[in-house]
């Protein structure tokens, strides 16, 4: 188990802006699936409703950016340095520099997963778009609301057998990308 996931909740909430094709994709559902699945907790990703979409994170994003501002990078190590600055009061910035090895592939052949989070195929179906929560469950099966009512199971079937904890993704990549000289 993850060092951080040691002690955590059996349930944990996560809130996304609701950009479809950053968080309302099959892949990344697989993923968060594999993870609920893998560490044995449920998973809730709700969406930010259009207008109230303000995070805390925003203005993370926005110290940063005022530290790049005017500054030359050269190295990737660059970015965390001026991450680092960003703020030191009253919380300062955690910043982790992940390698290439952190990587997985979570796009692999839908043998072990959701091929399609979709509700509906016929035109006035709801769409990825009209739901405003899933819930990753450990036993593999994704529910969702449409508005405040009840969890309803994602219409599309799970590949995975009913014996299957987890995905086995593959590293994404083998070893550091290179740079392209411009």
């Amino acid at each position: 188990m993850s060092n951080w996931l040691q002690e955590s909740p059996k349930v944990i909430i996560i809130w996304t802006v609701g950009c479809g094709y950053q968080n309302r994709n099959k892949v990344l559902a697989n993923a968060i699936l594999n993870l609920a699945t893998e560490e044995n907790f449920t998973i809730h990703q709700k969406y930010l409703v259009k207008g109230h979409t303000q995070m805390e994170i925003d203005s993370v994003h926005s110290t940063i950016e005022r530290k790049l501002a005017n500054r030359e990078i050269y190295l990737s190590s660059d970015y965390l340095s001026a991450t680092n600055e960003g703020r030191h009061k009253p919380f300062p910035h955690e910043v982790k520099n992940i390698s290439s090895e952190f990587f997985r592939d979570y796009d692999i052949p839908l043998t072990h997963c959701y091929s399609s989070i979709r509700l509906g195929n016929k035109v006035n179906d709801p769409s990825v778009n009209d739901v405003v929560h899933y819930m990753y469950s450990p036993n593999g099966k994704i529910l969702y609301k449409l508005n405040f009512n009840e969890l309803k199971e994602l219409p599309r079937r799970s590949k995975a057998s009913e014996g299957a904890r987890s995905i086995q993704c593959s590293q994404m990549y083998r070893d550091c990308h290179k740079i392209k000289e411009v």
